[in-house]
């Protein structure tokens, strides 16, 4: 499987993406961090 290009500066809203965790069969998970109350939470993108 290709990984996809990891475009570091996503932000949606006071979510910033911080880094891409890992790559399997069933996706993509990435590390966001919010800006405002200062937590970090692990996203599943799905292919």
């Amino acid at each position: 499987m290709e990984k996809p290009p990891f475009r570091q500066n996503q932000v949606c809203g006071s979510w910033h993406m911080k880094e891409r965790l890992g790559t399997g069969g069933f996706g993509h998970v990435y590390l966001y961090q919010n800006q405002v109350i200062s937590v970090a939470l692990n996203l599943m993108q799905k292919t």
